[in-house]
């Protein structure tokens, strides 16, 4: 009789937290995966994917179309035109091989540029429900823990609960020159290729400057002003936070002239101090609004 501990099966059992994970005989990593994706989370991806083509597009000829031809023609460039017969009978079948290929035998980095062009015809071109699309990936990212979510049509190397929330709390302010502001923000922080991690902070604190703004009903108020108003519109702000939002706009916004390379919001800005000045300006925003009302 087989002994099943010494010989491989075809399907390897992969329940995480399941007793042989929990006490180490097959265990399966914990690492958070920053620039790599396993086999584990791309399925996930797949099978999430397929999942959403078959309930939503599939059954639908117009919507099934338009769907495929969005990535055949705008995501997966091409350099000629399809003709009417390649539309009709080979577009799926190409369109299936190079999803398949793009998940499973890609780069990492493409994995996630096919989830942010997937998350913008959802939102804008299928007008499905986004929020389910977005839960549903950011549970797969979360529960392979991946160092990364879905916030706002862009993929954030941002892994912790509360900053989401935060980020996203201020990415549905109800002033869109707020909104305006936290979303570029997000967009030069989510850029791989070449990320602007000075002009991040630049309009994270932008996004506060215009949220005080709004508050005082002072277009032209600098953030330093707009801060020492609030409290007459009924804003409330503790001294000491009040000083380090002073503090924090004084170096983003160059007010002296003076430039020096370790200021932050300066050339040589990193990573850290642009999702810093992200979350805790999303988080300032959130505050004034809550407290404005």
């Amino acid at each position: 009789m087989r002994n099943p501990d010494l010989e491989s099966v075809a399907l390897e059992v992969k329940w995480r937290g399941g007793f042989s994970d929990r006490n180490d005989y097959f265990p399966i990593s914990a690492d958070i995966q920053i620039e790599s994706l396993d086999d584990r989370v791309r399925t996930r991806i797949y099978n999430y994917f397929m999942e959403n083509y078959r309930t939503k597009i599939e059954n639908s000829s117009s919507r099934r179309e338009g769907f495929i031809n969005l990535f055949l023609q705008e995501f997966y460039l091409t350099d000629y035109v399809y003709d009417s017969n390649y539309y009709g009978s080979k577009a799926e079948t190409t369109f299936f091989d190079a999803i398949e290929d793009t998940i499973y035998k890609d780069h990492w980095s493409n994995v996630f540029t096919l989830i942010e062009f997937w998350a913008k015809i959802t939102l804008c071109e299928m007008k499905f429900n986004y929020d389910d699309f977005k839960n549903t990936i950011n549970a797969i990212l979360e529960i392979e823990f991946v160092g990364y979510r879905l916030i706002d049509n862009y993929i954030i190397p941002i892994s912790d609960k509360i900053e989401i929330e935060s980020i996203e709390k201020s990415s549905n302010i109800p002033y869109n020159e707020v909104k305006k502001h936290i979303s570029k923000a997000l967009e030069k922080l989510s850029d791989r290729e070449s990320p602007d991690y000075e002009n991040s902070i630049k309009e994270s604190i932008s996004s506060v400057e215009a949220m005080a703004k709004i508050i005082t009903t002072n277009n032209k108020a600098t953030l330093g002003d707009a801060l020492k108003k609030l409290e007459e519109k009924g804003v409330n702000i503790h001294p000491a936070l009040k000083k380090a939002f002073s503090n924090l706009y004084g170096y983003t916004s160059d007010e002296s002239g003076i430039r020096h390379s370790l200021d932050i919001g300066g050339v040589d800005s990193t990573f850290e101090e642009a999702k810093f000045m992200l979350v805790a300006c999303s988080a300032f925003n959130n505050y004034l609004l809550s407290n404005s009302k």
